[in-house]
């Protein structure tokens, strides 16, 4: 399911970032997704790099691998990204 002018997690994109701060990057993930970002101040100061094409949902578990985090994608009452340390 993909939200008016957003994309599914299925989506394919090319990233390459070197030590990135987390939530940067998570708020670009979310703007891709037309979704709202929910994310938790620990996870703040975190960094991760990318070096792939990969869908959104294979990039997201990459730099949750590296932060220590999980994610999920929430469509109800509104798309909603959330973000929260392991």
């Amino acid at each position: 399911m993909v939200a008016a002018g957003g994309r599914g997690l299925t989506t394919g994109v090319k990233l390459e970032i070197r030590d990135a701060d987390l939530t940067m990057l998570v708020r670009i993930f979310g703007q891709l997704l037309n979704a709202g970002i929910l994310g938790d101040k620990s996870l703040e100061g975190r960094t991760v790099s990318l070096d792939q094409a990969a869908p959104i949902s294979k990039q997201l578990d990459e730099i949750c691998r590296q932060a220590s985090c999980s994610w999920k994608l929430s469509e109800s009452p509104r798309r909603l990204l959330e973000v929260v340390p392991q």
